[in-house]
């Protein structure tokens, strides 16, 4: 891989930065794209150890000490001298029935890109050996599998500061700024009919061809103006022998699981009314090269999955046809969102061509670990309450403490000013069935025997459902 010089004077910004900076701009008022998690510890914390190993991890990784401003060319992001970063961190002393309504304050608290760093830390003391840090960070610094290594350094750095020295890193393989130019190389020139950015134009302008301005979803209010972007969530799990049966029949079909769950939930969009063009976006990790799997940034990509459900197929037809719509787009994951969303309106209407999210993870991510010496800690995130997508699908494989898997976890997050909570539920509930005997669902949904009309389940109470 050929890295970047060092002494470049100028760093444009990657792809899935600049789509987190316009999302940022678009959406002023909200903080959609912040991601905050709380670690709570007990017993001992060395508060200004914790302060100077916050720090230590901000020069490690220079996207979390990285401005962002538009010009001329393009967007610029300014890597900040390490000495030069200002304060991210500070400690509040609060009591404990204060706690929650601190923390999701902050966690909605946004960040200006031009001026302050992506990260925010505070720590907050709730009693002498009770105390909760909050980390919030901004996308465009952070992605889901950048946990680990900023988890596994603070862990490094705040146990090396407690023994009075500072942390001693082995080098990174690669710099965030070695992405930007890989990427960049990898694609091509848009002007080269033989580059990858010419020849993913053309499949995606193919793919999305004709494609529904608006999906048919079963909304009790129609979208309208500017959206709200608020968000609550209705939870999903499903047991060792749902997740049984799911493998089973992806592998009698000679597909993936997730090939089985994009096929369910399409399934059960068009079983509500949605139609037989179902569309549905999918995150990519991004991080193709192994250099960059020590890196904390943002690596993401979205893909815009569709698939037409012809009623003639068979459950097992079915599986097939989604399983190469999903293998074609994946084939051409590298060209970014921002650009398949201009094929798909090049006015810029929409916010992205798919409204329905659907994202799983199969080797079933732990929360990453934080280890203080002589403390105990736990790590939980922390909702925003926000969302660009007016339904979200998220899943991941629940595993026992040997390792084997034991179900899937996960929720259904929904747009506020477009869903009911009662709407969310039934939603979550047709889903449900569906993933019990998919075979089934799709026969009866092919052959039109369900109403596109919910039965709404009842409501819960305001709050039940978690906040993203």
């Amino acid at each position: 891989m050929r890295t970047l010089s060092r002494v470049e004077r100028r760093t444009p910004a990657s792809a899935a930065q600049a789509h987190y900076w316009r999302r940022n701009q678009l959406h002023h008022p909200t903080a959609m794209s912040n991601i905050a998690t709380v670690l709570r510890v007990t017993g001992p914390l060395d508060v200004s150890c914790l302060h100077r190993a916050v720090h230590d991890v901000i020069a490690r990784h220079e996207p979390l000490r990285t401005l962002f401003r538009p010009d001329a060319t393009g967007l610029e992001q300014k890597i900040m001298r390490a000495g030069s970063v200002p304060e991210v961190f500070r400690t509040v002393t609060i009591g404990a029935s204060d706690l929650d309504q601190q923390l999701h304050h902050e966690a909605r608290r946004r960040f200006d890109l031009a001026t302050e760093p992506p990260i925010r830390v505070t720590a907050y003391r709730l009693a002498p050996a009770e105390h909760a840090v909050l980390f919030v960070l901004h996308h465009v610094a952070f992605d889901g599998l950048s946990a680990k290594p900023f988890a596994d350094d603070i862990t490094h750095a705040y146990t090396s500061r407690l023994a009075g020295a500072a942390p001693v890193w082995a080098a990174l393989p690669s710099r965030y700024a070695d992405f930007i130019r890989w990427q960049r190389d990898r694609l091509g020139d848009v002007a080269d009919r033989t580059s990858r950015w010419s020849s993913q134009t053309a499949y995606w302008q193919r793919a999305l061809a004709g494609m529904p301005a608006q999906p048919a979803l079963p909304y009790d209010r129609r979208p309208s103006g500017i959206p709200a972007y608020r968000s609550a969530a209705v939870p999903l799990d499903f047991d060792a022998h749902a997740y049984a049966t799911l493998r089973r029949i992806a592998k009698d079909a000679g597909v993936t699981l997730f090939v089985v769950l994009h096929a369910a939930l399409a399934v059960t969009l068009s079983s509500l009314g949605a139609g037989d063009d179902i569309v549905i976006g999918s995150p990519v990790a991004g991080r193709f090269h192994r250099d960059f799997r020590q890196l904390v940034g943002c690596f993401i990509n979205f893909v815009t999955l569709r698939t037409v459900l012809a009623r003639n197929l068979s459950f097992d037809a079915l599986l097939r046809t989604v399983a190469e719509a999903d293998q074609a787009a994946l084939a051409n994951r590298d060209l970014p969102i921002d650009d398949v969303r201009y094929l798909h309106s090049p006015a810029g209407h929409t916010p992205q061509p798919a409204q329905v999210l659907l994202a799983f993870d199969a080797f079933g991510a732990a929360a990453p670990r934080v280890d203080f010496p002589g403390a105990r800690t736990t790590i939980r995130p922390v909702e925003t309450g926000t969302t660009v997508y007016e339904l979200d699908v998220t899943l991941s494989v629940r595993f026992d403490s040997r390792g084997r898997p034991v179900g899937m976890t996960g929720a259904l997050y929904y747009a506020q000013d477009l869903f009911d909570l009662s709407t969310a539920h039934a939603v979550a509930d047709r889903f449900r069935t569906t993933i019990g005997d998919p075979a089934a669902a799709w026969d009866t949904a092919r052959r039109g025997t369900v109403s596109g009309t919910l039965t709404a389940a009842p409501a819960c109470p305001p709050g039940s459902g978690a906040l993203r």
